[in-house]
């Protein structure tokens, strides 16, 4: 091989990295993402669980309870 066609080989690849190198700085420059700055964080209160009253115990009179009666489940 000559040199000549070593030379133009070079250069193309030159011209092509070169273009390439072009082309990513004019993309970046037209199309620019939104850069919006984060919204403070608010913290929230925790809501707390209501807490159910304990059920009060009911104390039954001997007038409220169940009849005896004489059958047994055996």
């Amino acid at each position: 091989m000559n040199s000549s066609f070593i030379k133009k080989i070079m250069l193309s690849f030159a011209i092509a990295a070169g273009l390439l190198l072009v082309v990513n700085i004019v993309g970046e420059l037209a199309i620019q993402p939104q850069m919006t700055s984060p919204a403070p964080k608010v913290e929230q209160p925790v809501a707390e669980k209501p807490v159910a009253p304990e059920p009060k115990a009911r104390t039954v009179t001997t007038s409220e309870a169940a009849p005896a009666s004489g059958i047994t489940n055996l």
